[in-house]
């Protein structure tokens, strides 16, 4: 059975320290750090620092160690930054004033969660409870407001009450239904590094794709919005109202240029980020893993094998030459074609 042992670092929790304490672990298992194949940790400065980490270190004496990072902790490092806490509705009285107007008003009951930067549910639980519950939401605030005369939840429904907080609600619902999605998917027990690759490829298109077309939360957002006749305006400056679920919003033309660069440049960095922090050694792994699959084929062999060469060929000693590798291969594709059902290593 497979055992786990959680190692006490008590010299200290630097970079160093744990390097340190790791060649321990090893020589006292009689195992050579040079045969390090890959290591796998959490995405702390201390373990993934780019001058000073753990794997940079490693790698400073392991040239072609691989590094592996969990897939759904890198997604929410991708998409955490999309929104600022609300702090307010977290207050246990309010949260009982809220939901008993939920009740009232037949909608969901649901809490209003605090964003927390490194919980990727966090911010889709937030979003999917005021999509849901918008109603009950201004309701609260109103009394609170008016019967309490609280200034902040005065702040608060002023913001909430605008055509831009509620048309953001519903974008960021079209997009972090996704994300949620994928969450899921990356933390399922028989994933592989091919499948996660498929996965977030499939969700920077979704994402992208809203570039184009918007998704069907906003649509339904804009089908439920109506025109207030009675402040209608041209000039930019001006506010006008619009109608949502029976509230008015107030809304103007700066809002919605806002909107518009809002989505964008969250559309846009997210998409950045999920290509950067999903490239790397996920390559090389990838390779490895598609090679010995009995799926493969003639074209996508080579890709993997060029991904390994590039890897597994660099330093002063390299693992492999590149391009004997590559001779070999223009040889043993022919033999390939012929027995296309086999998987590589019954080949050895």
């Amino acid at each position: 059975m497979p055992s786990m042992n959680i190692l006490g670092c008590s010299s200290g929790c630097k970079a160093d320290d744990i390097v340190v304490l790791l060649k321990t672990v090893l020589k006292d298992k009689k195992l050579d750090l040079a045969h390090l194949i890959a290591v796998s940790c959490d995405g702390a400065a201390v373990m993934q620092g780019k001058d000073n980490g753990v794997v940079k270190k490693l790698r400073d004496e392991i040239p072609l160690l691989l590094h592996t990072h969990c897939f759904a902790a890198k997604l929410a490092l991708a998409s955490s930054q999309a929104a600022n806490d609300v702090t307010y509705l977290r207050s246990p009285k309010r949260t009982r004033n809220c939901q008993e107007i939920q009740k009232a008003l037949d909608e969901k009951v649901l809490k209003y969660q605090q964003v927390f930067g490194t919980h990727w549910l966090s911010l889709f639980k937030s979003v999917t409870a005021i999509s849901e519950t918008y109603k009950s939401l201004v309701t609260s605030l109103q009394h609170d407001f008016e019967e309490e005369e609280t200034a902040k939840a005065g702040g608060l429904l002023k913001k909430i009450s605008t055509y831009e907080f509620v048309a953001t609600t519903f974008f960021l619902l079209d997009v972090l239904t996704h994300l949620y999605r994928a969450c899921l998917v990356l933390q399922t027990s028989n994933l592989t590094y091919a499948s996660a690759s498929d996965e977030v490829d499939s969700l920077k298109k979704a994402i992208a794709s809203f570039e184009e077309q918007d998704g069907i939360h906003f649509k339904n957002f804009l089908a439920s919005v109506s025109e207030d006749q009675s402040h209608q305006s041209n000039d930019e400056d001006a506010v006008e109202c619009k109608v949502y679920n029976g509230h008015q919003l107030t809304f103007s033309k700066k809002q919605e240029t806002r909107l518009m660069k809002t989505k964008k440049t969250f559309r846009v960095k997210l998409v950045a980020n999920l290509s950067s922090r999903f490239s790397g050694d996920g390559v090389v792994v990838d390779a490895l893993e598609q090679l010995f699959n009995n799926q493969r084929t003639e074209k996508n062999t080579e890709e993997w094998l060029k991904a390994l060469a590039k890897h597994f060929g660099r330093g002063e000693t390299p693992f492999i030459q590149p391009t004997q590798l590559m001779t070999e291969w223009e040889q043993f594709r022919h033999i390939m074609a012929k027995c296309g059902s086999m998987k590589i290593q019954e080949f050895w």
